[in-house]
């Protein structure tokens, strides 16, 4: 999977990478806001973006699967801490991230980050704060004995925190920081599961990849609702989806939902009912 988004008050940052890291900023029509940065590792190895989010403060938060760490960087591209994700199967050990949400406001700021693999401590709270270390795990499926099945994308809203199993197909659903409950969606055969977010009535928004890639729109059961999209490389259709944002606070007619698909190589722009708008004119600005 490559690459994710992030959406903040009139910004969509948009990260993609294949050895080099980019990440640019657009207004909701798919304008560039800003000059954008690119990053490599530590020693100038390769480095990813497997999922990012952006703070109250601003911060944008990256989660590098290639170079199995969590990044912390201004938005403008000013490096402000780098986490490793140690393997160890324990509590405070990142592992490889590769998926990042934030909740919270001012000094109660905190990060969720997800590590990939059947891992015990795959599912992270971590204070921003502290610079993102320390933390601890959720309990996968609420037991202290199970193993989350290799996690592939988070998200948190209000006290929510919703985790996408790419293992099992299933989403893991937590309320304030105890297991509510889990659903696995009804999906074609060949579909993988890649994304979740949730609505504020909380209905989930979720795409899925493979043969049978797909955008749907599930009940608060996790129940499919309606197909909003259908695989396809045409417009208005979606393959192989790396992410999703959605719009809070307006009606399923107008509530706009951004993929990224195609590997990370083009956005395109839904709402709740199915009706695509089209695809950014000037997304990607580069390429390695």
């Amino acid at each position: 999977m490559n690459g994710g988004l992030a959406l903040t008050a009139g910004a969509l940052y948009v990260g993609t990478a294949e050895t080099t890291a980019h990440v640019h900023a657009f207004d909701f029509d798919g304008h560039p806001l800003r000059p954008g940065f690119s990053f490599r590792g530590e020693h100038d190895e390769a480095a990813g973006v497997a999922g990012l989010c952006v703070d109250d403060d601003r911060r944008l938060w990256i989660a590098d699967g290639a170079g199995a760490c969590l990044w912390g960087f201004s938005v403008f591209g000013k490096s402000l801490a780098r986490v490793p994700g140690e393997t160890e199967d324990r509590t405070g050990c990142l592992g490889r991230p590769v998926a990042v949400a934030n909740q919270g406001k001012d000094t109660d700021q905190e990060l969720v980050v997800a590590g990939r693999g059947r891992r015990r401590h795959a599912l992270h709270v971590l204070p921003v704060e502290a610079g993102a270390g320390g933390g601890r795990s959720l309990r996968p499926q609420g037991h202290h004995d199970k193993l989350f099945e290799d996690l592939i994308h988070v998200d948190a809203f209000d006290e929510w925190i919703l985790c996408c199993e790419r293992g099992a197909g299933r989403v893991q659903v937590f309320e304030g920081r105890d297991f509510h409950f889990a659903f696995q969606p009804e999906v074609p055969e060949g579909a993988e599961l890649r994304a979740a977010r949730m609505c504020e009535d909380g209905r989930f928004v979720c795409v899925f990849g493979g043969e049978s890639s797909s955008l749907v729109l599930l009940d608060r059961r996790g129940r499919l609702m309606r197909v909003l999209a259908e695989g396809g490389e045409e417009e208005g259709a979606v393959y192989e989806p790396s992410d999703l944002v959605l719009e809070l606070g307006a009606p399923d007619s107008t509530a706009r939902v951004w993929v990224l698909d195609r590997d990370g190589c083009r956005v395109q722009v839904f709402t709740l009912e199915g009706r695509c708008h089209g695809s950014f004119p000037e997304f990607p600005l580069r390429r390695d």
